[in-house]
């Protein structure tokens, strides 16, 4: 995933720096579509921040989906989501 990133950034004439960066390893939910990359990093990105396992599955896609559009629409992050409740902030 690293050098993934880094060759994107180069790519795009910028330079990604990855020593802060944190590694987390595990399993995490599989996508079985090619639709759905966008909700799974979103929600991947949301667990990690507030400290919880990755819960989701590709069944849960639609509801996500559809939960982000009303966090977009309101400019509101779900309340678990505020920089309050952040694991970083804890």
């Amino acid at each position: 995933m690293r050098s993934w990133l880094v060759g994107e950034g180069e790519k795009r004439g910028h330079s990604i720096i990855l020593d802060e960066w944190t590694d987390v390893n595990g399993h995490g939910p599989l996508q079985d579509n090619t639709n759905d990359c966008g909700v799974f990093a979103s929600q991947v990105g949301n667990s990690l921040a507030v400290g919880e396992n990755l819960w989701f599955c590709q069944d849960d896609m639609p509801r996500l989906r559809k939960e982000m559009i009303v966090e977009i629409a309101r400019g509101e992050l779900h309340p678990s989501l505020k920089a309050e409740n952040l694991v970083s902030n804890k």
